[in-house]
Order: C-alpha cells, then structure tokens, then sequence
C-alpha cells in the first residue's frame, strides 16, 4: 500500500513483514506450548503420551490456522496464513518427534528391551496424530507441498509395526473369544 511505503520507507513490504510475524508467533505458539505439556520429562513411555499431547494441540492450531485464519488473512492483506504457520509448525513437531524417536528406536534395540503394551499404544496414537497433521498438506498450493520434514515420519515407527500386529492380534482373539463365549 502506498501509505505503507511513505510511511515506513525503510520496511519490507507489508505482505513480508505480516509473513514473518507470523513465522515467529507460530514459533513462540509452538514453544509455550510444550512448555506447557513438558514432553522432556518422565520416563521414555510419559514422555511418548506428553508428546501425543503436543501433536495433537498441533493439530488442532493447524485445523483452525486453516478453517478459520487463513480466510482472514487472504481476505485483508493477501497473506496464506496457513501455508506459512503449516510449514513452521510441521517442522518444529517433526523435529521433536524425531529425536523422541531416536531415543525409542535406541532403547529398543538394546537387549532385553521389549516394546510393552501400553508403550505400542502410545506409539501407535502419535503415529495416528502425525498422520493427521501431515493429511492438512493436501490444503497447500503445490509448490509447499514438497520437501515437508513429516515426508517419511513412517520410517520412524518401523520398529513398533512388530508389536503392533501383535497387540491386534492380541485384541482381536480376546474379541473373538468374547464372542464365542457370548454366544453359548
């Protein structure tokens, strides 16, 4: 606008500058945000549930940057609020998801480290929550939809997928079971 550029001749565009205020409230969002949840703490297990936490609050800011902001910001000043505040909050989750990981994947392949059942569990939930949150790439244009960090977030559940089936089968005998018995 041209009132913007007489009178703030040394500013970015204002486009630009809404852009990186965005980038940085995302980032500040995203913060207090597993402060609040605290992810680092407790045992690896708590750890696993505090982070399902974090993913799903995510999920849930990406759901309202996209339904609800970004109708806004387009509308008023030309800005893709969600593309921007998507691809800040994919990346920092998956940052932290994969160092989580890391730790999971080395503390299972130590000896005598089993997967338990509840820990599968809470692996398998953060691994339905990234899956939400990487689903909301199907709203970006197409030249953001490439190069996302949560492109192979699958990789890092290869050795819970073991224990999984296990558990589903587990599940689905008792079921079965149940039903025979039921069923007398």
């Amino acid at each position: 606008m041209e009132v913007f550029r007489s009178i703030c001749p040394l500013r970015n565009e204002l486009h630009l500058e809404i852009a990186s205020v965005i980038k940085k409230g995302t980032v500040e969002w995203y913060k207090a945000t597993v402060a609040h949840f605290k992810p680092d703490e407790g045992a690896l297990e708590e750890q696993l549930r505090r982070l399902v936490l974090v993913v799903d609050a995510a999920c849930v800011d990406v759901h309202r940057a996209q339904t609800v902001y970004n109708k806004l910001f387009c509308s008023s000043v030309k800005v893709d609020f969600f593309s921007i505040s998507y691809r800040q909050l994919e990346k920092l989750v998956a940052d932290d998801v994969s160092v989580t990981m890391e730790k999971v994947c080395g503390t299972l392949e130590q000896e005598g480290s089993r997967l338990t059942h509840n820990m599968g569990e809470t692996l398998f939930e953060l691994y339905i929550s990234l899956k939400t949150l990487k689903h909301f790439r199907e709203y970006l244009p197409l030249k953001d939809a490439k190069m996302l960090a949560l492109m192979g977030f699958h990789n890092w559940f290869k050795t819970s997928i073991h224990k999984w089936l296990q558990i589903v089968h587990q599940k689905s005998c008792d079921r079965i079971r149940r039903a025979v018995e039921e069923d007398q």
